[in-house]
């Protein structure tokens, strides 16, 4: 890939490379000599955690997402004081596993109060199905479904969207949509 962009943009290399995703910014950091020399470059997609990891250079200008599932199953909590089960959904990308190891992390000493249980790697269909089967006295978090068990991919909040439409209990995320 790297060759065939060099070779499509030798005679006229890009002013601004946008990276979307921890991938794109290490292609074009890693390639930059050859692809975009001068060109300015903005990194999107992830957060500033992931930045450090893939070692961006200074000149990167990052806009970098930060969620706190934490924070916002302190809200739930506040929400529901009665609640005894803890439910935290994930899909199948790469991206979503690792969320939900994030999650796993960042609510170890949470979920300690709760029946916790993690829904992953299923499929759309099945995490609906489990999704109508909730007891009402849980605290759902959603994190991201890029991509089901079965390999369809999805926009997030839509996946969230069908599973939430037989819920029977109130489901949260951290993103604003």
């Amino acid at each position: 890939m790297a060759l065939f962009l060099a070779t499509k943009y030798a005679d006229r290399q890009p002013d601004v490379v946008i990276a979307l995703g921890e991938q794109s910014a290490k292609f074009i950091v890693t390639h930059r000599a050859s692809l975009a020399k001068n060109a300015r470059i903005l990194a999107a997609g992830f957060n500033s955690a992931t930045a450090r990891k893939i070692n961006l250079p200074a000149d990167v200008i990052g806009v970098f997402t930060e969620f706190h599932i934490l924070k916002t199953a302190e809200i739930a909590r506040r929400l529901q004081p009665d609640a005894r089960h803890l439910f935290v959904i994930g899909g199948s990308s790469e991206f979503d596993r690792w969320w939900l190891e994030t999650a796993r992390t960042d609510l170890a000493a949470f979920s300690k109060n709760y029946s916790t249980t993690y829904l992953e790697d299923l499929t759309i269909e099945e995490f609906a199905a489990k999704a109508a089967t909730f007891p009402p006295d849980s605290i759902v978090l959603a994190l991201t479904i890029f991509k089901d068990r079965s390999g369809r991919y999805f926009i997030p909040r839509d996946a969230v969207k069908q599973i939430a439409s037989n819920a029977t209990a109130p489901i949260y995320g951290p993103y604003p949509t």
